[in-house]
């Protein structure tokens, strides 16, 4: 991810501690692609260490992590599950390299600029507030986006969310 893209935060490890010690109930989202790749994999262990627990979508939670990559456009349907004013938070991590990617570094750097913005308006359109993004210090190379849900509920049925024609 592109150092200049965003501004750093904390380490994410202390910020998620803290977050999931204020949450009374707390899931955890892996998308298909989310657990893949170095970073991925070590997303997963660290919140396995945190004891954040899979969710399967059917009790209200005050916290929702979804683990995902930048290149998945899937939202994920169990944010339904969030409660009203709870918090959902997006670990995105650039998709594993592949090798016809080493020709093409700038190109990969604009992909990822682009999908950071995506995902912000995505997030807008979806219905949520409070939205920040951020790139933890430690580790790095992570999109954190965090956002509350409104009274009025998360617009996810829409087909054109993930659509950049804004």
């Amino acid at each position: 991810m592109d150092p200049g893209a965003l501004l750093p935060g904390p380490a994410l490890t202390p910020w998620l501690r803290h977050q999931a010690r204020e949450a009374t109930a707390s899931g955890l989202w892996l998308t298909p692609l989310g657990g893949d790749g170095l970073l991925g994999r070590r997303l997963v262990r660290e919140l396995r260490d945190l004891e954040i627990e899979p969710t399967d979508g059917r009790r209200p939670l005050d916290m929702m992590v979804v683990i995902t990559t930048l290149a998945d456009d899937a939202w994920p349907a169990a944010t339904a599950s969030l409660a009203v004013g709870g918090q959902l938070i997006e670990l995105a991590h650039p998709p594993p390299w592949r090798l016809r990617e080493l020709f093409s570094l700038g190109r990969r750097r604009a992909d990822l600029r682009w999908a950071i913005e995506r995902r912000a308006r995505c997030w807008l359109r979806a219905g949520l507030y409070g939205l920040s993004q951020w790139s933890p210090v430690e580790p790095p190379g992570i999109l954190v986006t965090t956002g509350r849900r409104r009274i009025g509920g998360l617009r996810v049925q829409v087909p054109e969310l993930a659509s950049d024609d804004t």
